[in-house]
Formats: structure tokens, C-alpha cells, sequence
């Protein structure tokens, strides 16, 4: 559920950025078989995803100009230690959260990734996600017009693992809902 790295997972949230799950993970594939390294498990050879270093001043990357703009600001962050479990699981959930929409390329659903299933922080919260608030509207029988405050109240009952319960939701309802907002 969790991707190798934080670093990983916001590399993930930017190049999958109004793109389909299949074009982002070619892309992705290739970004590691042309700068990661190798790996050999059980015989069989697998390009791990590359180091922020790697990335830093890389270009050609087959992402638009925008979007290899962002990963090497990504690159930057992460070599500065901010891109790291230890940094983001350090900080409350809504500080880490806040911190990584800071980053280049970086909103309010990919902060949550990063932070969830990039650092695998168990109790953080992604309160401003609208696909997730849909189905927890529907799943609760909130109103339409809910402000995000009911929302987190909804949350606060999952403790220790909103992250997970959140991941949850939207997992146990990918793809049953008209009208969803596509990820940012």
C-alpha cells in the first residue's frame, strides 16, 4: 500500500497529474529503467525508482516541460531532507501536510499521498479532498454543503489510523462515483 519513499510518492503524484494510471506508470517505468538502478530479486531483474540526485539536473525525462520542472524541484526538497519518513512522520500530520503542499507541483491530494502513503503515516487526516469527502457524504448521509470541520469530526473517530480508514473509503469505492473530481 505504501510506495518505497516519500521521494517516490511525490515523483508518483506529479507525473500521474492529469494523466491515466496506465500512461503515468509506462512513464514511470521508464524514468527507472533509464536512471535507477538495477535490482535483482530471486533471479529476476527489477529498475528501482531513481535517487533525488539522479533527477536533480535531469532532463528528457518524457514528462511535460512543466512537470520535469517540478520533479527536479521535488529533487531539491527531498536533498534537503524534506522528502524524507523521518522529517514528515516528525511533524503533526496538519504541519507535514501544510509543508508539502509547498512543494512544486504539490496540492492538497498529493500532499495527502505523500504524506499517507508515501512517509505510511497511519493517523493523518487528507481534509481537503473532495473525491473522499463525495463518498464519505454518501457513506454518512452528510448534506451536500458540509463544511470540512464535519469532516475531520467524522475522522476523529478512526484514531490512531485515519490515514488507513481514509485509504479505505476510497479504495472500497474507486471508479462508483459520477462526477469525481480527478486527483490533483
Amino acid at each position: 500500500m505504501c510506495f518505497w519513499s516519500p521521494w517516490e510518492a511525490a515523483c508518483w503524484a506529479v507525473i500521474v497529474q492529469r494523466s491515466s494510471m496506465v500512461i503515468a506508470s509506462r512513464l514511470k517505468q521508464r524514468i527507472a529503467e533509464r536512471y535507477g538502478a538495477e535490482v535483482v530479486v530471486d533471479g529476476r531483474a527489477y529498475s528501482a525508482f531513481p535517487p533525488p540526485v539522479t533527477l536533480l539536473e535531469a532532463g528528457g525525462l518524457g514528462l511535460p516541460a512543466q512537470k520535469e520542472e517540478w520533479v527536479r524541484g521535488l529533487a531539491a526538497a527531498a536533498l534537503d531532507g524534506v522528502l524524507t519518513t523521518e522529517h514528515l512522520r516528525s511533524l503533526a500530520p496538519e504541519e507535514a501536510l501544510a509543508e508539502l503542499r509547498a512543494l512544486p507541483g504539490v496540492g492538497p491530494f498529493s500532499a495527502g499521498l505523500i504524506l499517507i502513503r508515501g512517509a505510511g503515516a497511519p493517523d493523518a487526516f487528507p481534509g481537503d479532498e473532495p473525491r473522499l469527502f463525495a463518498i464519505l457524504r454518501e457513506a454518512y448521509g452528510l448534506p451536500q454543503d458540509a463544511p470540512p470541520a464535519a469532516y475531520r469530526r467524522l475522522a476523529d473517530a478512526w484514531r490512531p489510523y485515519r490515514s488507513w480508514a481514509s485509504f479505505l473509503f476510497r479504495a472500497s469505492t474507486y471508479g462508483t462515483l459520477r462526477d469525481d473530481p480527478a486527483p490533483r
